[in-house]
């Protein structure tokens, strides 16, 4: 998938995502964003936390890939050329799109909005598990061929096993 396209797509994802919630919490569900009630407090820490999370294991997972996806010194930025299975990735075939599905509930929750975490978030959440099925797993079967069918048949896509987050939270140069 096109690097910039990539881009447009998170800001329609997430700014998009916040001004259509703004919109259905203020006219349809009638609350304002960040009344003063107490629960927004512990919700929005909820959210910061798991932002926190997401950031945090995202970098690890492209450290992971920097390291071991690219054998070409020249290769353009969010590119590998080579296929990984090891590390997180021995575990699963795409912990960085999961943690990025994660991102959008942990800013619905950083903005406590209802409309948000039940409506919006779910809804591209979905619509990313679509792109993973119909563009990039089609890309990178075409990109690494046997070798990558040989990986999807012992790897499932996603974990979310205890073992698995762990493993999200190991630096690339740790042991597995």
């Amino acid at each position: 998938m096109n690097r910039i396209f990539r881009i447009i797509i998170w800001f329609v994802f997430i700014f998009g995502g916040i001004g259509l919630s703004v919109y259905l919490d203020k006219y349809y569900i009638h609350i304002e964003l960040l009344d003063n009630d107490w629960i927004h407090f512990p919700i929005l820490g909820i959210g910061s936390m798991l932002f926190a999370f997401v950031l945090f294991n995202t970098g690890n997972v492209g450290r992971t890939l920097a390291k071991y996806g690219r054998k070409a010194k020249n290769l353009p930025r969010l590119q590998t050329d080579q296929l990984v299975i090891t590390g997180v990735y021995s575990l699963m075939r795409h912990p960085m799109n999961q943690m990025l599905m994660i991102f959008p509930m942990a800013v619905a929750l950083m903005i406590v909005s209802p409309s948000f975490v039940l409506i919006v978030a779910p809804l591209e959440i979905l619509a990313m598990y679509i792109m993973i099925r119909t563009i990039e797993e089609p890309e990178t079967r075409k990109k690494f061929g046997q070798a990558y069918d040989e990986y999807c048949a012992k790897t499932p896509r996603f974990c979310f096993r205890l073992e698995c987050i762990k493993a999200l939270m190991k630096d690339s140069d740790s042991k597995w």
